[in-house]
């Protein structure tokens, strides 16, 4: 059996899909599988794909229809036959020594999911720009250095605002997936969000290091930079839905401190969404709605549209707010400089005293009737 299957599924990604596989094939782990599914692509990305499959053995190609993203990571899970499953987006690659490292962390703790790092890289300098964020996107304000539950590091790491869902920063034991019956969710985006939240649910020991082994490309026409809209909301409403399935059918309790730590993934969810549509008027939701069954159609309704207030409501605070900060900064600013001409003026008077002529005039002054004391 292979240690580590590497799924990299592939949609019209001819520039990129090259040194993605390079970066894997030229890991220091060397017992690794390559499952490289080409999704429907109508540009050379399958070409691409089959001439690393007959260059090297450990590459296998799986050809489909479109389906997305979620459909493409299914078919290579399904194909894949390595102990532990690493998810790489076709744009992007790892460091040479990643798969080494996770699979001896995951091999030395006997781990079902080993959480590992990011660090994001710009195509063009307009991209930074616009996108700034996520050049710290994937710092973490804490470390977490032990095994712990999956559900305990996901509860902690949402309380310190650290959780990071992307299915690409896991080391994932296939046996997990398997028994539980875990899938991406297909139709949507976003999907990682359901999909690390299940993992978690369900492992009994994890770990996260700190090691950014993952470069994640932020590029033009991509789901991170394309403009947000009904799709993005979909994913997001339909994430949030399906965790409080699992929470319900699992029994967990309400007040049960993991519950809150859904909870508060969720209504994260809910105010993401509502932000894709906060320019979206209500004849263009139910447009948007129509095609949806009439339980999940209302559901999504009202919860996008009490949600949309709210957004709003938030929205407007923080703009008082914001307005109410800027008046306090001019006022700082003014009295920082004041503060600033008066030591100007300070400084002034007190090399004046030192001068050889203040200290004359000084003396000369207390020989004059009246001045002495």
């Amino acid at each position: 059996m292979n240690k580590v299957s590497v799924v990299v599924p592939g949609y019209n990604v001819e520039d990129y899909i090259r040194e993605c596989l390079d970066s894997v094939l030229g890991q220091t782990l060397k017992e690794i599988e390559v499952v490289c599914v080409n999704d429907g692509s109508v540009d050379g990305t399958s070409q691409i794909m089959h001439e690393y499959e007959k260059k090297d053995s450990r590459v296998v190609v799986v050809d489909k229809l479109n389906g997305g993203l979620s459909s493409a990571r299914n078919a290579g899970i399904k194909k894949a036959s390595g102990e532990y499953l690493l998810f790489l987006d076709s744009d992007d690659y790892l460091s040479e020594n990643a798969l080494e490292l996770l699979y001896e962390t995951a091999i030395k703790d006997r781990l079902e999911d080993v959480l590992y790092g990011a660090e994001s890289f710009y195509e063009s300098e307009a991209l930074r720009e616009q996108f700034s964020s996520y050049e710290t996107y994937y710092d973490k304000k804490k470390t977490y250095d032990r095994v712990y539950s999956g559900r305990e590091l996901y509860r902690l790491q949402l309380e310190n605002k650290d959780f990071k869902p992307s299915a690409c920063l896991q080391l994932v034991k296939s046996s997990l997936l398997k028994e539980q019956g875990i899938l991406f969710y297909e139709g949507i985006l976003h999907e990682d969000h359901l999909f690390t939240m299940q993992v978690l649910n369900h492992a009994k020991k994890v770990r996260c290091i700190e090691d950014r082994l993952y470069k994640r490309r932020v590029r033009e026409e991509s789901i991170m930079t394309a403009a947000k809209s009904f799709r993005n909301a979909k994913g997001y409403l339909v994430s949030m839905e399906e965790m409080g399935k699992l929470l319900s059918e699992q029994q967990i309790a309400f007040e049960d401190e993991y519950a809150k730590a859904v909870r508060l993934h969720m209504t994260s969810l809910m105010r993401s969404a509502a932000k894709c549509l906060e320019s979206l008027s209500e004849e263009e939701l139910e447009e948007n709605l129509k095609d949806l069954p009439y339980e999940k159609r209302m559901l999504f309704y009202f919860t996008i549209e009490n949600t949309k207030q709210l957004y709003v409501s938030v929205g407007k605070k923080n703009t008082k707010l914001k307005k109410q900060s800027d008046k306090i900064a001019k006022q700082s600013d003014k009295i920082a400089k004041q503060s600033e001409k008066i030591e100007k003026l300070t400084k002034e008077l007190e090399n004046i005293k030192g001068s050889k002529s203040y200290k004359m005039a000084n003396k000369l002054s207390g020989l004059l009737p009246g001045n002495k004391e």
